[in-house]
Formats: C-alpha cells, structure tokens, sequence
C-alpha cells in the first residue's frame, strides 16, 4: 500500500516526494498496519503532494474513492488541505456503514481552525449512522440541530485529531487527542435520516447553510468498524505525528 500510495502521488503531481515525506508516510503505514485492524480502515487522506490531483488519493487504495473537492474555497497548502469555510469541501464517496454490523468511525487531524471563533465540531446522522466531521462556530458544548442529527463542539481546541467512533449500537464517542478527559458520548436515535457521504469542510445542514469556519486538513481517515479505546488512543498518536512532521 505504501509504494503504490508514493507512485500515485507521485504520478499526479509530475515530481518525486522528498525523502523526508516518504519517511513520514511510511510511518503512518507501519504504525497503521502494527498498532491498529488495519482491516477497519476504508479510506485514508493523507493529503500529501503539491496539487489536488495528488492530495485527493485515498492512500489505501489510490483511485478509489478519492476525494471529490468543490470547485471553489480549497487552497491546496504543502501541509494540507485548506477549506475556506464558505464553499471549500471534500466528498468522501465513503459510506461508514457496515449493514451487518452498523459501527464506523471516522477521525480527522486538523492543523489549525484559525484565529476567528476557533473550535471544532463533529456531527453524526443515525439509523443508518452517517458521520460528518466539520468546523464550526458552534460554542454550545452539546446541542441538537434536528431530530435525526447532533453535533458536540469542542470550543478550546485550535488543532488536534479529533475522531466520532461508534462502537456499540448505542451510543457514538467522541473523543479529542486520545484524552479520556475529553470525551464523550451521545445516544443513538432512532428517528429517520439524511443520507449521504462523509464530506468535510463548508456544506448544508438539512439544506440550511450552516456557519462552517475554514481549517487546514492534515489527514482523514475513514472506516467501516468501531475501534477499541486502545485503538482510538493508537489513531490520536499516529495522526498527530504525521502533523507534526509537515
């Protein structure tokens, strides 16, 4: 997965990685593959390279749901991705839903939220589970926008990993660094929802424009099974050391 991760990137930015980038993203792979089911993984953006075309590969299986960005609000910064919070976006083309068993997880390393209403938000729709992790000016530590969707805010952070995991069928947790502290959970609700992709940065809330904030991307990664709190612990750990190495 590693080689052909560099060769794709490599491929589509029309120049080779640097020893130091390839170092860090093999990093990530050997750790992945080590400390975690890799087999739980359904899609990983590492957002590496120097253009869209080789920022938007899903590094586990380059050419398959890879990112579709918006047309607009993206800058494409060495470090990462960068969404305006207007119209930036990401279409992940990834369903987190296994049908037998409904549990998914979906963590994403975010290297800053910049200097205005700093804060982060993760939202989840229910029955069937469809997670979005976003940013956002919300400051309420716990709020519900609608019957089928909830959104905990976690309003002191400026950057971190920050992961929605659902491990059981009842309840979701949300958890920030791999701290116990800052965690929680919410109930699983039954009532009808929206169907959709996991997307990241700037869209519409039950076609309501909600106030999203830009933040920089450093990598998302996606899957299909809940994770243990060893492993949640084990992603916080391997996502904030390939921010750190940008």
């Amino acid at each position: 997965d590693f080689l052909n991760y560099i060769k794709a990137v490599e491929a589509a930015q029309g120049s080779a990685l640097s020893n130091t980038a390839k170092a860090r993203i093999f990093t990530v792979f050997s750790r992945l593959k080590a400390e975690i089911d890799y087999s739980k993984i359904a899609a990983l953006y590492l957002a590496e390279g120097s253009n869209a075309n080789a920022k938007k590969i899903n590094a586990k299986s380059p050419g398959t749901k890879d990112l579709i960005f918006s047309s607009t609000g993206i800058d494409y910064a060495s470090s990462g991705i960068t969404f305006d919070g207007v119209n930036g976006s990401a279409d992940t083309q990834v369903q987190t839903l296994n049908t037998a068993q409904p549990r998914a997880f979906c963590s994403a390393s975010i290297i800053s939220l910049g200097a205005t209403n700093p804060g982060i938000s993760v939202s989840f729709y229910n029955n069937p589970p469809r997670f979005y992790l976003v940013t956002s000016a919300t400051t309420a530590a716990y709020s519900n926008y609608a019957a089928s969707e909830r959104t905990i805010s976690f309003s002191s952070k400026t950057s971190g990993t920050f992961c929605i995991n659902r491990f059981s069928d009842s309840e979701h947790t949300f958890s920030v660094d791999g701290s116990l502290s800052d965690t929680a959970t919410a109930a699983v609700e039954s009532s009808p929802t929206l169907q959709g992709n996991i997307v990241v940065g700037a869209f519409s809330l039950n076609n309501v424009l909600s106030d999203f904030k830009a933040a920089q991307y450093s990598s998302l990664i996606l899957g299909d099974q809940g994770l243990t709190t060893a492993e949640i612990a084990s992603l916080h750990s391997i996502q904030d050391q390939h921010r750190w190495a940008r």
